[in-house]
């Protein structure tokens, strides 16, 4: 990496300002000729980098837009709006089940229940079966998750790096939002674009069911004795916990 030298002495400059003077300055003169050269293929080097890193965003919008047809199919299949035709059907059937698995025939674990649309519960057992995931979300949590039917990821537009996750929800008893989002803004830190800041969705919740408050009843006594019964909140774990506003340390800690 041609800018890993310049690097360091542009950590040793943070700590003295004059440092790049001061160094080049010791050097013999021929050898200070040298350097600022590099310094100069330096620059062009940073230049090209920025370049890159532009066309590779640029690229990524592309192809963003020419998969977004491949995802709004894969959602009206999910979500029941549509039905897969015989052809798609057969043309998803893997290879290695040719002639070992039937689409129509065997045992079947368990029926759909009458009315069945799409594919029940897809997004909660696609996010239960990855590792890191799945440990965010609470058994709490399992009956409003029940109810997520889409998750989509959108580019921020220029200027600005960095994306948009939204959750997208069918009604609810749990909350009002049709949609929970958290939009995260990068900025570059040398070579790799880290997170600056996160900002989400205030969630509407409907009374009485915020997942992230857990109402534990407590017996209590006054000086007469008389017993009565008092709620208490404490807040607790949630995966909902994942729309609150964060900055690069708060992330950070949130994932530990």
């Amino acid at each position: 990496d041609m800018g890993g030298g310049m690097d360091m002495m542009q950590a040793m400059e943070g700590l003295d300002v004059n440092f790049s003077k001061k160094f080049l300055a010791k050097l013999p003169p021929a050898v200070r000729e040298r350097v600022s050269v590099l310094q100069s293929l330096d620059a062009d080097y940073e230049k090209m980098s920025s370049d890159h890193d532009a066309k590779v965003m640029e690229l990524r919008r592309k192809y963003a837009k020419l998969v977004a047809p491949i995802f709004a199919k894969r959602r009206a299949i999910v979500c029941g709006e549509a039905e897969p035709s015989e052809e798609e059907v057969k043309k998803g059937f893997p290879e290695d089940h040719e002639g070992k698995v039937s689409l129509t025939d065997g045992p079947v674990e368990k029926e759909a229940a009458p009315g069945t649309k799409g594919i029940p519960s897809f997004c909660l057992e696609a996010m239960s079966h990855h590792v890191i995931i799945e440990q965010m979300i609470t058994e709490r949590d399992s009956e409003a998750m029940e109810a997520l039917v889409d998750i989509t990821v959108d580019l921020l537009g220029e200027p600005d790096h960095g994306f948009t996750i939204s959750f997208h929800f069918s009604s609810n008893e749990f909350f009002t939002n049709s949609v929970l989002s958290k939009t995260f803004w990068l900025k570059q830190d040398d070579d790799d674009y880290v997170l600056s800041r996160a900002k989400g969705t205030d969630i509407a919740w409907c009374e009485g069911k915020n997942l992230g408050v857990l109402v534990t009843t407590k017996k209590q006594k006054n000086k007469k004795g008389q017993t009565r019964f008092v709620n208490k909140e404490e807040p607790c774990e949630t995966f909902f916990d994942f729309f609150k506003d964060g900055t690069e340390e708060e992330e950070e800690q949130n994932h530990a």
